[in-house]
């Protein structure tokens, strides 16, 4: 259900961003890459250095963006999470000894 529309949205995200992004880059390689005079500390606090970063870190997120909204650790972690309670149950159930003799078998 998801996966159609995500993928739509990333083709036409990666389509937009991708072209603000090379425009984006080209001027700014155009403004600071030419000079060949020293480029002074003070350079790196302008804003285009800032505004560049922030939109590239935008086109990272369009590039990484996943189908499915939800990964494979989150399965896991909710497993995890409903699997504890049943826990005391079993310890409960099965003698402690048991459970020691099994835990040895399988490190051995």
């Amino acid at each position: 259900m998801f996966v159609p529309v995500l993928r739509r949205a990333q083709a036409q995200a990666m389509f937009e961003y991708g072209t603000l992004a090379e425009s984006v880059g080209r001027q700014f390689e155009d403004k600071w890459l030419p000079r060949r005079q020293h480029i002074e500390n003070e350079a790196l606090k302008v804003v285009d250095f800032s505004a560049t970063i922030d939109l590239y870190s935008t086109v990272e997120h369009v590039y990484s963006m996943n189908y499915f909204p939800v990964g494979l650790r989150t399965l896991r972690e909710l497993l995890v999470v409903t699997a504890l309670p049943f826990v005391p149950v079993i310890l409960i159930g099965v003698p402690v000894g048991t459970i020691l003799a099994d835990i040895v078998k399988l490190l051995i």
